[in-house]
């Protein structure tokens, strides 16, 4: 069975974290250049500029979002991982596995009980 480093994992799970924070902060700040472009002049004034720079913004936001949905699915992901590793940790210390015992199956029947 491949060896998984817990460390490695709790470190990149921690970055996603960050990412997710991260993520969170430029989407309010440009939730807010938002409504502030849509504060700043009345709609029967906004010319073609306007228009596009608006258009721009809000891509932008669909795609910092876009971006923390991916971010928060990778820190689930991770997060099962390292669950299932601990799980089959725990299974083996309390069943004392021998090499040849099957894990994966152990961590099955764990579940379904």
């Amino acid at each position: 069975m491949p060896q998984i480093d817990l460390v490695l994992a709790h470190a990149v799970a921690k970055n996603a974290v960050f990412s997710i924070e991260g993520l969170d902060a430029v989407l309010r700040a440009l939730d807010m250049a938002i409504t502030y472009h849509e504060d700043g002049e009345p709609p029967q004034d906004r010319n073609l500029a306007w228009k596009r720079t608006h258009k721009a913004l809000l891509y932008r936001r669909e795609l910092f979002h876009s971006t923390r949905l991916r971010s928060l699915s990778s820190q689930n992901r991770i997060q099962n991982i390292i669950s299932l590793v601990r799980l089959f940790r725990s299974a083996s210390a309390c069943l004392c596995l021998t090499p040849t015992e099957n894990p994966q199956t152990l961590i099955i029947a764990g579940m379904l009980t």
